[in-house]
């Protein structure tokens, strides 16, 4: 395994890439983003540091990019975003650098990849009480009722992003409310 003063240089490396994407190549910024997803995906350690290490702005700048050319190298910046999101401290930070929009924008996409990501990543941040005001402010709770009561994934993590942010007690209820008849057989057979 690298020694850590290694990994760090080569993060420098890849987040200075990442600062800069119109200055490289889509393979390099490709490139960057899974050594980055790597590092992250190692342990839990890593993830703390990279959310310091200033990659968190440059990569929600990148996944906020609209177009076609962008929508691999989009995907992999909200796999990273996720992938770093796993960690208790991150989730505030995320916040403070402006994620909740763009994760909520991505829920729009046309795109399964896309969407499952930011939906992982607005759970992530859930779980975290310090975020759920700025989460519950930031409308939310409206972009993901179009999603509540799938048995897909992004389902799923759309009704624990409820349970989250109305409390346990209330999730059912407001799931009712807010899902329609659609998933009240589900909720009574749950």
């Amino acid at each position: 395994a690298n020694s850590p003063s290694i990994m760090n240089e080569s993060w420098e490396v890849h987040v200075a890439t990442l600062r800069h994407p119109d200055q490289v190549s889509r393979t390099r910024l490709e490139a960057s983003l899974n050594s980055l997803l790597d590092a992250a995906k190692q342990d839990d350690e890593v993830r703390p540091k990279l959310a310091k290490s200033g990659a968190l702005a440059p990569l929600i700048a990148i996944a906020a990019r609209a177009g076609d050319y962008w929508v691999k190298v989009r995907q992999l910046c909200l796999q990273v975003l996720a992938t770093i999101s796993w960690h208790h401290d991150t989730g505030k930070s995320l916040v403070e650098v402006g994620m909740l929009p763009i994760a909520i924008n991505a829920l729009q996409e046309d795109d399964e990849v896309t969407v499952g990501r930011a939906m992982g990543i607005l759970n992530n941040i859930a779980m975290y009480e310090q975020a759920r005001k700025e989460m519950l402010a930031s409308g939310v709770l409206e972009a993901i009722k179009p999603f509540l009561g799938s048995p897909a994934l992004v389902g799923l993590d759309a009704d624990k992003i409820v349970a989250y942010l109305v409390g346990k007690e209330d999730a059912k209820e407001h799931e009712l409310m807010v899902a329609g008849e659609g998933s009240i057989e589900r909720l009574v057979s749950a």
